[in-house]
């Protein structure tokens, strides 16, 4: 058992040979002298993770610290067992992430999560239609259930949709808006018919 800061740590040194725990004892020491003795050392792993996410919020696209390997393949098992594999790799890099942060201010002594393997991604087949299917699928959103009304509706729709599969733009460069932003949708006027070009308009916000 060592202490610091008031703290005890107790771990087990896995072996019966004297040379190697005592060198064993000479890592853990190390690890332990590099822990942080402030106020942080008091976080749990939620209050680890928030300040994780605020440090690293420029970036981003948010139990204890002391969880051990065996929290870790819990977690595994009961979240691995309802998340597509893109989730659950998309939570374990946030997790290790967390985790390493905490590592790196002193604040664990290892990281729990860094045995667990990312998952495989199968790649989904993407299935485009033939140029006949995608007239097809228009005209079928034109002809909608029949009734004029929702015919004369749903023209806008089509039309959007045919001009996205030709064009190549993105839904946003067309419509525009979107949070934090103050992009304006395409107009007539950013067509050229007579170049055959388009103006997609752009904003850096």
């Amino acid at each position: 058992m060592l202490k610091r800061g008031g703290k005890q740590f107790r771990r087990s040194l896995k072996t019966k040979d004297r040379k190697l725990a005592d060198r064993r004892l000479n890592d853990l020491r190390a690890k332990i002298g590099c822990l942080k003795i402030s106020i942080d050392a008091k976080l749990n792993f939620e209050q680890a993770a928030k300040l994780w996410l605020e440090t690293n919020r420029h970036a981003a696209s948010s139990g204890t610290v002391k969880l051990t390997e065996q929290n870790c393949d819990r977690w595994v098992k009961e979240r691995g067992a309802v998340l597509a594999s893109e989730t659950f790799v998309y939570e374990l890099d946030v997790l290790k992430a967390v985790f390493d942060f905490a590592l790196n201010r002193g604040l664990i002594l290892s990281n729990p999560a860094k045995h667990i393997k990312r998952r495989k991604i199968i790649s989904k087949q993407i299935v485009v239609p033939s140029l006949d299917q995608f007239k097809q699928l228009i005209s079928a959103i034109r002809q909608s259930d029949g009734k004029k009304d929702n015919q004369e509706k749903s023209q806008d729709g089509a039309n959007l949709v045919e001009f996205l599969a030709y064009s190549g733009a993105r839904i946003g460069e067309v419509v525009g808006g979107g949070e934090a932003s103050e992009k304006r949708p395409m107009l007539w006027g950013d067509a050229n018919f007579e170049r055959g070009t388009t103006t997609v308009p752009f904003s850096f916000l």
